[in-house]
């Protein structure tokens, strides 16, 4: 059995929020260096340190970035990735906090003028 190394877990980025498609967070992390890497997990929780619940239907092959785009506006979320070979997991990665802010208001005052 091999043995994974940790991922190293960048800070996450939230600079792709877009109401317009709904909100969204892009995680980004640094690749294990680990031997026979065949691909990571994503997991998700809303409790800093867990429970974590698994994103990512299949195995990321080689990735190192993840877009969530199942967010909910005015929620907080913490992250955290595995690497894999084969059907050996690591253990999860240090953990990333993405609060994702509320949807803006709506505009009022909004009048028309039939001419």
């Amino acid at each position: 059995m091999k043995k994974l190394f940790p991922l190293v877990f960048f800070l996450l980025t939230d600079s792709c929020l877009v109401f317009a498609q709904g909100p969204r967070v892009t995680l980004t992390w640094t690749q294990s260096t680990s031997t026979g890497l065949t691909g990571n997990n994503v997991y998700r929780g809303t409790v800093s340190g867990g429970p974590y619940t698994l994103l990512t239907a299949t195995p990321l092959p080689a990735s190192t970035t993840y877009l969530d785009t199942t967010v909910v506006s005015s929620t907080t979320y913490y992250y955290v990735v595995t690497a894999l070979a084969g059907t050996v997991e690591s253990g999860y990665s240090n953990q990333a906090t993405a609060a994702v802010p509320a949807h803006p208001n709506s505009p009022t005052g909004v009048g028309a003028l039939a001419q």
